[in-house]
């Protein structure tokens, strides 16, 4: 029998368990393991926490810097802006994103601005940050976020202080519902730019299901069905289900 673990207050439970996977961005096929305590990378005095989108960079030279996020495109591994920050760094201080809240006296705080990627209005988007990306601080360090960094479940953004400021894209599997020898129904939001959803199911082992591609809405949500044949060599336990 597989265990399948559907999201926090969404779907139905069953004898099944459903454990999302996903992560969607414009032209990205990354897929990132929703957990909840944070996991902070670093490296050369970069430190990158993925659960609240922050990042600390500390022995910095006197100057202008930007801390900068990109992910490669899923067609042509292009590095994508998908957020930066600007502003001036201090050898006696850390130079950080998303961890100030902005006050009277410095109304930005130090909230991620607009990414480089577009909607329809031209707006920039900001997703998350998730295993991949490259966070680089120029001048100074960069290092890729690793494939096991934990990320909380949803979209996680920034603190609460810099919600009105920065545009951030969504990100999750919202419902999944039947199992136990029927089909598996899986909805959930794209991020904007987004042109395609695959979702496959993958067992304890590795072994993964053949990947169906999904119906994407004009309102950016998703649908797709997996095939109870296609589940049914999985192994029995935990399967996990994987958006891209």
């Amino acid at each position: 029998m597989h265990n399948l673990q559907f999201p926090a207050g969404r779907g139905r439970r069953t004898n099944r368990r459903l454990a999302p996977l996903v992560a969607l961005a414009a032209g990205s096929a990354v897929s990132a393991v929703f957990a909840g305590p944070a996991m902070a990378q670093s490296d050369s005095g970069l430190n990158v926490d993925a659960v609240q989108d922050s990042i600390v960079a500390t022995g910095l030279a006197f100057g202008a810097t930007t801390a900068q996020v990109t992910r490669p495109d899923a067609l042509t591994g292009a590095p994508v802006v998908i957020g930066q920050f600007g502003g001036l760094a201090s050898p006696f201080l850390p130079f950080s994103v998303n961890t100030t809240t902005p006050t009277l006296f410095n109304p930005g705080g130090d909230c991620w601005q607009k990414g480089k990627l577009s909607l329809p209005n031209g707006v920039g988007l900001t997703p998350d940050i998730r295993p991949g990306d490259t966070v680089s601080v120029t001048p100074g360090p960069k290092l890729v976020v690793p494939a096991d960094a934990e990320l909380k479940d949803g979209p996680s953004g920034p603190i609460a202080g810099c919600l009105p400021i920065s545009v951030y894209g969504r990100n999750a599997v919202t419902a999944a519902t039947g199992g136990s020898g029927a089909d598996v129904d899986v909805s959930g939001e794209a991020q904007p730019g987004a042109t395609g959803v695959s979702v496959a199911a993958t067992d304890a082992n590795g072994l993964k299901s053949t990947p169906v591609d999904a119906t994407l809405n004009d309102d950016g949500t998703w649908d797709a069905a997996l095939p109870s044949a296609d589940l049914a060599p999985l192994a029995d336990g935990q399967v996990t289900l994987d958006a891209v």
